[in-house]
């Protein structure tokens, strides 16, 4: 087999491999409701921001949680 031929395969290969890895993740995130977990603590987050008065808030600064901390929390 010339490496043409070998080049095609390994394509094909990895390409069924990105295909599968994908189908996988989604089942498995579905299958321990990860993705419904992350989006009900994100809701918590907010109603807790909204709930818990903050002292540091009359003086104009960013609540004690940190926004920067929720937004590297979320999942593409």
């Amino acid at each position: 087999m010339d490496s043409a031929g070998q080049l095609v395969i390994l394509g094909w290969m990895l390409g069924i491999s990105l295909v599968g890895f994908l189908f996988g993740r989604e089942l498995i995130c579905w299958y321990f409701k990860i993705n419904e977990n992350l989006s009900n603590q994100r809701k918590i987050i907010n109603l807790l921001q909204r709930a818990i008065p903050n002292e540091n808030s009359k003086d104009g600064q960013q609540n004690s949680i940190n926004s920067d901390t929720i937004e590297s929390s979320k999942v593409s």
